[in-house]
């Protein structure tokens, strides 16, 4: 007989079968659920090694999976950038970063997770606040959505001229494809702190009952990132099953290396292609129907990155060359288009 690894009982099991949605007892074998049942079905299956869970008449749930989320850009927040999320205001938020930038011996000051509908007033972080920090180091902070960013005259003297032009100059701001200017010049991770930041990330995530994502691979560090996620992999130290999304702009690359979705496993695996075609509602960047109503520009409906019809040929060529399409669209312009 075949014992189970694992028997765990005295549960309240919600299954999501319809076939047996309830159940009290279950079996794990070579890390896959083998049997469920009641106590005295599943008793029988323990031999000398297996190892038994009592969970005490609590629930039980399959592991939540969370289909969109940025796990190294989670993981770089964890390792190298000051906590932003849940700042009130403009001097609470400075002092985050001035006690971060006490702490760190990074080239540039970075945050991430301010959301200005949160400031006192809504009043968005700009240049001269974050100069106020320091005027010698350059500093970047991102915005909660990951879709506008704010510099200060340092970070802003480190990108060319017309990168400049690109954005708000005057109040540092920058959306969408202009951001990457800054990121040019920003040292990205080595492999072991980008393996590390993955690690951390998964872990805050299996604390929350999530054991399974889908995941953004960035643009400009895609093979960086799965080269980590690979590693880990290889070595048996993947906390959570990942399922990453290159950015559609790399599918040609990737056809011809002959990568596809699905490809990888139970563990690791390429998902579908990631297209942007618009920005956020917090950014002001979604594409809507009508004019953002509290904008200093009446006249702002957003951004549309493709135009329709060339992005129904991307996505073709994308489904041809054997990958699932993926479309971030927030404002109702872009989900309709």
């Amino acid at each position: 007989m075949l014992y189970a690894d694992l028997i765990a009982t005295n549960g309240r099991l919600i299954t999501l079968d319809s076939r047996r949605p309830r159940a009290a007892a279950l079996a794990v074998r070579d890390g896959k659920f083998v049997a469920i049942g009641a106590d005295s079905d599943i008793l029988p299956l323990a031999g000398p090694e297996t190892r038994r869970v009592d969970f005490g008449g609590k629930t039980v749930v399959p592991g939540f999976i969370d289909a969109h989320i940025h796990l190294a850009a989670l993981g770089k927040t964890i390792l190298c950038q000051a906590d932003l999320h849940g700042v009130s205001d403009i001097d609470e938020l400075l002092g985050r970063l001035a006690d971060h930038a006490a702490h760190s011996d990074r080239e540039w000051i970075e945050g991430r997770g301010f959301d200005q509908e949160f400031l006192a007033g809504h009043h968005w972080p700009t240049r001269a606040d974050l100069d106020r920090v320091s005027t010698t180091c350059p500093i970047m902070i991102t915005r909660i959505c990951g879709h506008a960013v704010v510099a200060n005259s340092t970070a802003l003297a480190r990108i060319h001229p017309s990168a400049r032009a690109a954005g708000d100059e005057v109040t540092g701001r920058y959306t969408e494809e202009s951001i990457g200017a800054f990121y040019h010049h920003i040292p990205g991770l080595s492999e072991a702190e980008m393996e590390e930041g993955i690690r951390r990330a998964s872990c805050i995530l299996l604390r929350t009952g999530i054991t399974a994502v889908g995941t953004l691979l960035d643009e400009g560090v895609h093979g960086v990132q799965m080269g980590a996620y690979g590693r880990l992999h290889r070595r048996g130290s993947l906390p959570i099953r990942v399922t990453a999304m290159p950015p559609e702009r790399t599918v040609s690359v990737l056809h011809e290396n002959g990568i596809a979705t699905g490809l990888g496993d139970d563990w690791l695996r390429y998902g579908g292609a990631k297209f942007f075609s618009d920005g956020s509602l917090g950014a002001r960047t979604a594409l809507l129907t009508e004019s953002y109503a509290d904008e200093d520009r009446p006249d702002n409906r957003g951004i549309r990155i493709y135009d329709p019809g060339i992005l129904k040929a991307r996505a073709r060529d994308v489904h041809e060359k054997g990958f699932q399409i993926v479309i971030h669209a927030i404002g109702d312009q872009a989900v309709r288009e």
